[in-house]
């Protein structure tokens, strides 16, 4: 989150921002995330992130006219 900006990551095994250390200590298997910041007055609070979303069995994100920013 250090540029305040949203991010898709489609396959997080091509990704090296992803920590694979977690899935291997979970045994969860993190295929795609998205993720975007959680501000107040312009300060970032944290993150939410959405594992593995699916539509119609698929492994994807629709990202078409979503505002995925969440700002308070």
């Amino acid at each position: 989150m250090q540029n305040k900006q949203s991010s898709i990551v489609y396959d997080t095994s091509k990704d090296p921002r992803f920590a694979k250390d977690v899935d291997k200590k979970t045994g969860f298997v993190t295929k795609t995330i998205i993720t975007t910041p959680f501000m107040a007055k312009g300060e970032v609070l944290g993150a939410i992130q959405i594992l593995n979303k699916t539509v119609g069995g698929k492994d994807t994100f629709l990202t078409k006219n979503v505002d995925y920013q969440i700002r308070i």
